[in-house]
């Protein structure tokens, strides 16, 4: 995945935190969920660096639709 860089994603807040909160407004749950909100050129970044959690993510994670 090509790295991008911040002016590609205007409509992104740039903190983490304003993501969740974004997310927190837009998807109705009743469950306890942990949100990672990255933008493609931030894992880009992450992996580079090596990333360990980020790594088993995309290796392991599976993707649940509600």
């Amino acid at each position: 995945m090509p790295t991008a860089p911040i002016t590609h994603y205007p409509h992104v807040p740039l903190y983490g935190l304003d993501r969740m909160r974004e997310l927190e407004e837009l998807i109705d749950r009743n469950i306890a969920v942990d949100m990672l909100v990255y933008r493609p050129d931030e894992i880009d970044e992450r992996v580079k660096l090596g990333d360990p959690f980020l790594k088993t993510i995309l290796r392991e994670g599976r993707v649940i639709n509600g």
